[in-house]
């Protein structure tokens, strides 16, 4: 009888100890995620079919042509797009956030976002700013729009999202042989 008691004790336990992982993990996924989305600087932004990146020495524009399903340099000229490079860049976009809040009001001279910032980045109506590094290098100040906020982001979207149009226009030399085509070469 003593058995019996202990093994639906333990079994009791465990399924009260497994509801409770199982609660909290997925608990604190999902508010990770919400956070997540909170801290994204473009909230609510999920597809990019156009975007403008203005730089301290060039500005680039793409649009996304639906009908050849490439990329395209639309401004300064007209010309393909490296897609890969495209699809790095809305990727660090739409994934950037920020990890703090440094001020709610500054000049924004002191942090690089005025009167040119580093990088500055729309799409639509949304857009967004990276300065100046830190002074200890933990992160470059940022701003959404015309936001008085100033916002710390980690220094890799800075690196990811500071391209020119030589970074992001289509390299390539030939187009895209097939190999299994070629019967002989001469």
């Amino acid at each position: 009888m003593n058995w019996k008691k202990t093994s639906i004790l333990g079994l009791i336990f465990l399924l009260i100890l497994a509801a409770f992982c199982w609660f909290e993990i997925r608990g604190k996924s999902q508010k990770q995620r919400i956070e997540q989305e909170k801290a994204r600087l473009l909230q609510g932004v999920d597809s990019i079919y156009d975007f403008r990146i203005e730089t301290r020495s060039d500005a680039v524009e793409l649009e996304f042509d639906k009908s050849s399903k490439q990329w395209q340099v639309v401004d300064p000229v007209v010309y393909p797009a490296d897609n890969a490079e495209v699809n790095t860049v809305i990727e660090a976009a739409k994934n950037v956030y920020f990890t703090d809040v440094v001020s709610d009001s500054g000049i924004l001279n002191n942090f690089g976002l005025e009167p040119v910032p580093w990088v500055r980045f729309s799409t639509g109506n949304l857009n967004f700013s990276i300065g100046e590094e830190t002074p200890t290098k933990s992160g470059v100040y940022a701003r959404i729009g015309d936001s008085p906020q100033i916002l710390l982001v980690p220094c890799e979207f800075r690196e990811k999202l500071l391209k020119v149009p030589f970074d992001l226009r289509d390299k390539s030399i030939l187009p895209p042989i097939d190999i299994t085509q070629i019967d002989s070469v001469i």
